[in-house]
């Protein structure tokens, strides 16, 4: 029998939402809106596929209109996101704790090995500090 959690893990499958993506045109958002790259997206799944921690919750996956996608993860009181510009591998992080209204922001360079580790910690940090 499937527990929640592998139902959330299959619903969140993290090439099955990229493939989604690569389905989409330009103007897919009421005429505006950049199709993420077919390169950037693959760029992107193989990163999280070397870099990303399997034991951490896996984040929905949202086109941007510019052509990025965003991540987002609902973690207890959490509502975080990554906003990832696929062309020049970069990252913006924000995090805001609704229970203390803390925010947090943060540019990455996701082709940083240590940027990768960064964000790992920081979502295990959030998992465990909902325990």
């Amino acid at each position: 029998m499937a527990t929640t959690t592998d139902i959330q893990r299959t619903e969140r499958d993290v090439t099955a939402q990229l493939d989604d993506l690569r389905n989409l045109k330009d103007g897919w958002y009421d005429g505006d809106g950049l199709a993420p790259s077919h390169e950037g997206l693959d760029w992107l799944e193989a990163r999280l596929s070397n870099e990303y921690l399997n034991l951490l919750p896996l984040p929905r996956i949202y086109p941007t209109v510019e052509g990025g996608v965003q991540l987002e993860w609902s973690i207890g009181s959490n509502d975080t996101s990554l906003e990832v510009n696929l062309s020049d591998h970069s990252g913006y992080w924000h995090n805001l704790n609704l229970r203390i209204a803390k925010d947090e922001e943060r540019y990455l360079s996701l082709e940083d090995r240590g940027e990768w580790n960064w964000l790992n910690a920081e979502l295990q940090r959030l998992v465990e500090s909902e325990e």
